[in-house]
């Protein structure tokens, strides 16, 4: 994970789900910020893959890129979950980071992740494929349940897939404040 990009502002998140042939609605307010790795291993037509993913859980969807592994994660603590790029008062702040390996510093990507845990954003992780480091992703993690891994890149096509990490994103509960990184509110 040598290169991350990460995509900015969900608003507003109304997601039409169909499973097993219903649709259920689920409504309501979640700010969320994506973390894509783009790094080498990814591949452009995979990183595609990973955006329209993205883009099922949030039409509007807006991306940036960085080489540094620590500085998307910061930047997502500092500005994405900031009033400034929209982020509302007492709306669960979600933080969805998608890998297929791991970074270079597993040391300071735990830290950063301990960080904006203790900000009060909830952290999804997709790890993709085999090559991840699974104590890397465990301290990722807001919780275990919290980890939703894909085979490869095509299972983020897959409907249910989908539907399951939309659930997810929907099932946050709480107004969460946001503190000074490394805080604990």
């Amino acid at each position: 994970m040598t290169k991350l990009s990460t995509s900015l502002l969900i608003l507003l998140v109304v997601v039409t789900i169909t499973e097993s042939g219903r649709k259920a609605k689920f409504t309501g307010k979640r700010d969320v910020v994506f973390s894509l790795d783009s790094s080498a291993s990814v591949g452009t037509a995979n990183f595609e893959i990973m955006k329209n993913f993205a883009r099922f859980i949030n039409p509007s969807l807006h991306t940036w890129e960085d080489s540094d592994t620590i500085r998307p994660r910061y930047h997502a603590r500092i500005n994405s979950f900031s009033k400034s790029y929209g982020a509302r008062t007492g709306v669960p702040k979600i933080a969805i980071v998608m890998t297929d390996g791991k970074s270079q510093d597993k040391d300071k990507t735990c830290e950063s992740a301990k960080d904006l845990r203790n900000s009060g954003v909830k952290i999804m992780v997709i790890p993709i494929g085999n090559k991840v480091d699974k104590e890397e992703i465990k301290c990722l993690a807001s919780e275990p349940s919290f980890i939703s891994p894909v085979s490869n890149f095509a299972g983020l096509r897959n409907r249910r897939f989908r539907n399951r990490v939309a659930k997810k994103v929907f099932n946050v509960k709480g107004p969460v404040a946001i503190g000074a990184p490394g805080s604990s509110g």
